[in-house]
């Protein structure tokens, strides 16, 4: 599939989705093989994405060469990973990617209506991971789209 205008292709942002996703779904495994391997006394017991896309800008000190990233889609991002503690993986729905992907992977788009700076954002999450969710937890922090 060709790029779109912001330089990444439905087929690239969709298997970007699922890969996260399937780190996340075998995280239990990568952790017993990073403990035999990696001297730390505790390792975590889960690993959560959020996903958001958009431009980047890079801030640079002169004097130190460090470097800094700024943009909106970062800080969406991390408010994504860190909302609906009980979900493992939420995108924002400006990924761009067709409902006839999410469908087909098993995803769905509902509205985070709770997300600091960014009120009812449109988001994707896990089909049957939301399905999960207790009825309190989907209230309070969701809201379908019509």
């Amino acid at each position: 599939m060709s790029p779109n205008a912001k330089g990444f292709s439905t087929d690239f942002i969709t298997n970007l989705c699922n890969r996260l996703w399937n780190i996340q779904g075998f995280f239990d495994n990568i952790r017993k093989k990073c403990a035999e391997d990696i001297p730390v006394y505790e390792l975590p017991q889960g690993i959560r994405f959020g996903l958001a896309r958009g431009t980047v800008y890079e801030l640079t000190n002169r004097k130190t060469r460090q470097h800094e990233y700024i943009g909106f889609c970062i800080n969406l991002a991390s408010r994504l990973q860190k909302y609906c503690s009980e979900l493992d993986f939420i995108a924002s729905a400006r990924t761009e990617i067709p409902k006839s992907v999410l469908d087909k992977y098993g995803y769905i788009k509902i509205i985070a209506t709770k997300l600091k700076g960014f009120p009812k954002e449109i988001v994707i999450v896990d089909k049957d991971e939301y399905a999960r969710l207790a009825e309190e937890i989907k209230s309070d922090l969701f809201e379908s789209i019509s």
